[in-house]
């Protein structure tokens, strides 16, 4: 595991009905080949986990009226994975609004 390879990198996530665009900013190191993006529900313990490649930005289908919390990890070619970027918690209000969160 990486203690700082996503540094503090900034996790956004632009809400709009029940869909989620999470953007981040990609890490500059030769050896990373993708990340992991880490969803769930508040109320829940365990983590839906999506492998999105390299990508730096995924949009998520979630459940309006209910409280998520999501980040993302970096991982190399060796299978080492990053410690989780800052968290970002929200809630989808199941009507038609974007808005940006960031952490």
């Amino acid at each position: 595991m990486y203690d700082d390879i996503l540094g503090k990198r900034e996790v956004k996530a632009k809400v709009k009905l029940n869909e989620v665009t999470v953007k981040w900013e990609p890490v500059v190191n030769s050896k990373v080949i993708g990340y992991n993006l880490y969803y769930r529900k508040l109320t829940s313990s365990d983590f839906n986990i999506i492998n999105v490649g390299n990508q730096t930005t995924y949009i998520i289908s979630l459940r309006p009226d209910i409280a998520y919390e999501l980040s993302v990890t970096a991982y190399d070619v060796d299978g080492k994975e990053s410690k989780h970027s800052e968290r970002v918690v929200y809630n989808l209000r199941g009507k038609n609004e974007t808005k940006t969160i960031s952490k």
